[in-house]
C-alpha cells in the first residue's frame, strides 16, 4: 500500500469514526468498505505478513491507527495458569515489547475477552481494576505507558485448534472513544473473525510460539518431558550439566514458568515439544 494511500485512508477513518457524531448511515458506509477492502486484499496477500498489513489497513479504514493479533492453542489450563500468545502487531512504537516478556501472561484484556466470550472493550476492565490482581494493574501501566490505549479486543475460538483475539487500537485519546467503539464494534468482530479463519486457512494461522526457543533450548526441555534429569540430558547432549541448567532457566524465563513441570506443560499445550 502506498504511503500517501495508506495516509489517506487513516485520517479519512479516524475523522469519520473518532470524531464528532457521524450518520449512521455515513458510518455503516465506512465500515463496509473497510470490510469489503479486507476481503479484497486477503485474497492478494501471499504470506501472512502482507495479510497482516491488509488487515492494518481495514483498522485503519473504522478509524484504529493499531492493531494486534494475537493466537494460542490453549489459552489457560487446568492449573487456573494463563497461556500467553504470540503477538502480530502493527503501528506500534519502536521496541514495544523490550519488556513485554514479563508482563505478557498477565493481559488482563485478553482474559476478560476469554472469559467473557466476548468483544472487551479497555475502558471496561480499567473502570473494574480493583477486580485485577497486582500483575495485571502492573500489565496495563505498562501498556498506558506506551501510549497504546484505549482499545477493543474481539475473541476467536476455532474449537479443537485456538483462541485468539484481534485488538484495534486507539492513540491514546480517550475523548470520544467509547462511542466510536460502540459503532465500530460489529464490523470489527465481523473483520477478526474472517481474518482469523483465512489465516488458517491460507497460512496455518501466526508462526507458533516455538520460535522463541533456540534448538538447543527445545531439546533440553524435550528430554526434561521425557523425564530425564539434567545430568542425563547432560551426557545425550554431550553438553556440561550447568549448561543444561542455563538452558532450561532461559526456557522458564521465555514462557514465564514458575518451575520445570510448569514449562513443561506450557510447551506441551503450545505444541512446542513432542514426547512420543
Amino acid at each position: 500500500m502506498a504511503n500517501k494511500s495508506f495516509h489517506r485512508i487513516r485520517d479519512c477513518g479516524r475523522a469519520s469514526t473518532m470524531s464528532g457524531n457521524p450518520s449512521a448511515s455515513d458510518a455503516k458506509r465506512l465500515q463496509m468498505a473497510a470490510f469489503s477492502s479486507l476481503v479484497v486484499g486477503l485474497e492478494a496477500s501471499k504470506s501472512m505478513d502482507e495479510a497482516m498489513d491488509v488487515l492494518h489497513g481495514a483498522i485503519i479504514e473504522l478509524g484504529f491507527p493499531r492493531v494486534v493479533y494475537g493466537c494460542v492453542s490453549i489459552a489457560h489450563l487446568p492449573s487456573g495458569t494463563w497461556v500467553p500468545a504470540p503477538l502480530q502487531v502493527r503501528g506500534f512504537p519502536d521496541r514495544w515489547d523490550r519488556d513485554w516478556p514479563r508482563h505478557r501472561a498477565h493481559d488482563p484484556y485478553a482474559h476478560t475477552a476469554f472469559l467473557k466470550m466476548e468483544s472487551t472493550n479497555w475502558t471496561v476492565v480499567q473502570n473494574n481494576a480493583d477486580l485485577l490482581d497486582p500483575a495485571q494493574v502492573d500489565c496495563i501501566s505498562y501498556i498506558n505507558d506506551l501510549g497504546l490505549n484505549p482499545g477493543l479486543t474481539v475473541p476467536l475460538f476455532i474449537p479443537g485448534h485456538h483462541y485468539g483475539f484481534i485488538t484495534a487500537v486507539g492513540d491514546g485519546g480517550l475523548e470520544g472513544w467509547d462511542a466510536a467503539a460502540d459503532r465500530a464494534g460489529p464490523t470489527l468482530a465481523m473483520i477478526a473473525n474472517y481474518f482469523d479463519n483465512f489465516a488458517i486457512r491460507r497460512f496455518g494461522g501466526p508462526p507458533k510460539e516455538s520460535q522463541s526457543l533456540s534448538k538447543r533450548e527445545l531439546e533440553c526441555l524435550t528430554w526434561s518431558a521425557r523425564g530425564k534429569t539434567v545430568e542425563d540430558i547432560a551426557v545425550i547432549l554431550d553438553l556440561s550439566a550447568d549448561t543444561v541448567r542455563v538452558y532450561l532457566k532461559r526456557v522458564n524465563q521465555k514462557l514465564d514458568a514458575v518451575n520445570r513441570s510448569h514449562a513443561v506443560a506450557k510447551a506441551m499445550c503450545l505444541g512446542m515439544i513432542d514426547i512420543s
